[in-house]
């Protein structure tokens, strides 16, 4: 559930967005952005923490281009196992 609705708000458009997005993570990671453990634990993560955009061994996304001195993905960072 996106954080408006663990807050008490009603829900807009935006959670669809939040949904979709959620939803593109865990297709692309092959595991829940903010982990699988009981719903405390997840509610915590949604409300206070930033989703894992990262598989093990792959590059992070939000600093590919920027990151990498010639522009290229290819030379970007990698992610590590358990980063956020």
């Amino acid at each position: 559930m996106a954080p408006e609705v663990f807050r008490g708000h009603s829900p807009g458009s935006a959670v669809d967005i939040w949904a979709w997005g959620a939803t593109v993570l865990f297709a692309a990671a092959g595991r829940a952005p903010f982990g699988g453990d009981a719903l405390p634990k997840v509610m915590h993560a949604v409300l206070n923490t930033e989703p894992d955009v990262c598989s093990p061994g792959t590059r992070r996304p939000e600093r590919s281009a920027a990151a990498s001195p010639s522009g290229s993905p290819a030379t970007a960072p990698r992610c590590s196992t358990g980063s956020t």
